[in-house]
This record gives structure tokens, sequence and C-alpha cells, in this order.
């Protein structure tokens, strides 16, 4: 290790141990403790700590209380604070943002909602329905999918009265840590061309997101369909650093 490098060491160590899990390791797989880490590489156990609480809040490994820590996805997750708000840009851009829940439903799984969960096909999740507007223009519809395990007193009157996952940690303890987002540009199909006020066929954009708790357990499946015409999906990605320890 360079001495006298201006990139701190924690975060040559970051991307040396991003590097190694992203070429050596598997998704849940143990990593050496922060004592072993230390030892190894000759560095403090204070700067290995920083380097693993950084690695997690970036989404490669999580942490699980009086087991150690463990490989996430192989592709870099998204941190909490960078997931886009559509209240927030709407106030931001001077339009009054607006939710209706459409549906509140409770029904048995499918296979896919259950590989989503890691749960068995059967077992109950929740769906919600939300047509997102600005200034009274429908801008967007999301399908988000709660295991009905741990939300299964989740109410419409809750969701009236404040965001999902401000009711998601102050009901229910559980907060959204990392989410798992992809993007693509596609065509609005007949059942939203009505609720979002276009013809068939127009253009839009599709998120699918995948949310997880601080044990990595998915906590939320949600895929939205955002119009083309309107709307603008703006996402600031965390920069990943590309030096390594040497």
């Amino acid at each position: 290790m360079e001495k006298y490098s201006k990139q701190p060491i924690y975060l040559k160590l970051v991307a040396f141990l991003k590097n190694y899990i992203q070429n050596n390791m598997k998704k849940d797989q143990k990593l050496l403790s922060e004592r072993d880490i230390s030892l190894r590489l000759k560095i403090s156990r204070y700067t290995v700590r920083r380097a693993l609480d950084e690695l997690e809040k970036r989404g490669y490994i999580y942490k699980i209380h009086g087991k150690g820590t463990f490989v996430s996805e192989k592709s870099p997750l998204t941190p909490l604070n960078d997931i886009y708000s559509f209240t927030d840009h709407m106030k931001a851009i001077g339009k009054t943002p607006q939710t209706d829940l459409l549906e509140f439903k409770i029904f048995n799984s499918d296979s896919f909602l259950a590989s989503k969960f890691n749960i068995k096909q059967g077992e109950k999740v929740i769906k919600l329905k939300f047509l997102r507007a600005a200034d009274k223009q429908p801008m967007m519809i999301e399908r988000t999918y709660l295991p009905y395990e741990k939300f299964s007193t989740l109410t419409i009157e809750q969701l009236t009265q404040n965001s999902l996952y401000l009711i998601m940690k102050a009901n229910f303890h559980q907060t959204v840590r990392i989410v798992n987002e992809a993007i693509q540009a596609s065509l609005i199909q007949a059942k939203d061309a009505k609720l979002l006020k276009v013809s068939c066929d127009a253009p839009c954009l599709k998120v699918k997101r995948t949310s997880f708790n601080n044990r990595h357990i998915p906590i939320e499946y949600t895929y939205c369909v955002a119009r083309g015409d309107q709307f603008i999906y703006n996402h600031n990605y965390l920069h990943q650093e590309k030096d390594e320890i040497g």
C-alpha cells in the first residue's frame, strides 16, 4: 500500500474486497471475519470495519448478527438514499403530487412471487396498486407486493396516512436498506392505458424493484409503469472506486 496515497486506506480496501467478492465468491457465501481480514492484510480493525460498512451500504455484502458477513447479489445494488422519490421529484419541479390506492388484496402467491420473497408457492402475499399523478395528470401506476407474514396487520387506513416505507419502519420494524432496480423502455398495455389516459402502445418506462431489509431479506417487489411522454426517471448511482490496494 502506498504510504502517501491521497485515497483513504479504507476506500482502497473497499475496492480490493469488492474485486475479490465479484471474482471469487458466490451469493450468500460467508466472508472472513473482521479480525481475520485485519491480520491477513495487516490493516487496523477500525479500517476493516469502515470498509465493510461501506460495502454493506453499496449492497455487496450483508450482515447477520451473531453469524457473520455474507455476499449479496453479484451486481451492485442501490443504496436507499439514492432511490428515486416521485413525490420529492414532483415537488422539486413545482407540481402537486397525488397518490391514490386503487387496490388492496391478499392472495396466494404464484411461483414468480414466491421466488421473489424466498417463500413457498401458495403462501400469502399482499398486493397494493397505486396511481400516482402530478397536477391531477396521471403519471405512473405502481403494483407493489409484500410478504403477508411480515405485514399481516397492514391496513388501508395506514396507507392513507403515511408512505409505505415509513409504515414498514414504524409499524413493522422493517427498514428498507437496499434495493435492486431494473429499468427498460417499453409500450403501455391496454389495461394501464385507460388509467394513464394515453393510447395503447404509447411509450413508457417500466421499473422493477426488489427491496431488502438490513438482513438482506426481500420485503417488497414493485412493478411500475410510467408515462414516457410526461415522466423522466432520474437516478444518480453511487460512484464505485476502481483503485485497489497495492
